[in-house]
């Protein structure tokens, strides 16, 4: 996929219907993201993010560039923090540059799941438990808009108590 999209430079909608295809298509934005990656994600969408390359991706985004930001949100962390989720541990090694919130109760019965990145690429997916959406590595208007949605749902989120480490 790598080689075939290129992000801020491919255009056109990319039709996905399957895990395998989200995976690899979050893995191809987060390994060519030199600024920014959103994330609003139900429950911390393991079978997509919860993978080594993945994670790697995004410490390699966060060690490269100082100033970059990897923020995600939320609905539920229980099961992710159950599992060990890679992207918790990342947030709590990366902390200045990864940022986990909780989507505030206003919003709980928000549906969709997306991810942007660097505010020109994204993935989308009407209904969270559902593998079927679109995505584009060049399309700054739609990752706009769904950047703006994703600042005001920001903006009244928490920091998750769950997801805190503990210090023994």
């Amino acid at each position: 996929m790598e080689s075939e999209y290129l992000l801020g430079i491919t255009s056109g909608d990319i039709a996905l219907h399957t895990i395998e295809q989200n995976r690899t298509t979050a893995l191809a934005m987060a390994q060519q993201a030199r600024r920014s990656i959103q994330i609003a994600t139900r429950d911390m969408d393991a079978l997509l993010y919860d993978n080594a390359p993945f994670s790697d991706a995004l410490s390699a985004l966060a060690r490269r560039h100082a100033k970059c930001h990897i923020d995600i949100l939320v609905w539920d962390s229980l099961a992710a923090v159950k599992q060990g989720h890679r992207l918790i541990a990342l947030s709590q090694r990366l902390s200045s540059n990864v940022q986990i919130r909780k989507v505030s109760d206003e919003h709980a019965k928000y549906t969709e799941a997306f991810l942007i990145a660097d505010g020109v690429g994204y993935m989308s997916r009407n209904l969270a438990e559902r593998y079927e959406g679109v995505a584009s590595f060049h399309a700054p208007l739609k990752a706009r808009t769904l950047s703006q949605l994703f600042t005001t749902l920001w903006e009244k989120a928490t920091p998750d108590p769950q997801l805190r480490r503990l210090h023994i």
